[in-house]
């Protein structure tokens, strides 16, 4: 069966953009988390990307911190969004 054009983007980002030397995975994970807040409307992502989190070693808490220093930034309606995700899980 073929890929469907998402799954290709997704495997293209995957092998291009997050696999780059610089950052750590957490740091690169805590960065995709905080970037898909700030877009706002990517929950699927966003949900992704906090199991992602979880699996590399940051927390809840360093989570909610790094989201909060988003706020002036981003507002606070997606940044109360991105803080209730963290409270469901």
């Amino acid at each position: 069966s073929t890929p469907s054009n998402s799954s290709a983007a997704s495997d293209v980002y995957k092998r291009q953009y997050f696999t780059r030397p610089g950052l750590d995975l957490p740091t690169r994970e805590m960065a995709a988390f905080c970037l898909l807040t700030a877009m706002g409307d990517c929950d699927e992502d966003l949900r992704r990307h906090l199991a992602a989190n979880i699996a590399v070693g940051n927390d809840r808490d360093v989570l909610a911190d790094a989201v909060l220093q988003c706020l002036p930034y981003i507002g606070f309606p997606r940044v109360r969004k991105a803080l209730r995700l963290l409270e469901e899980r």
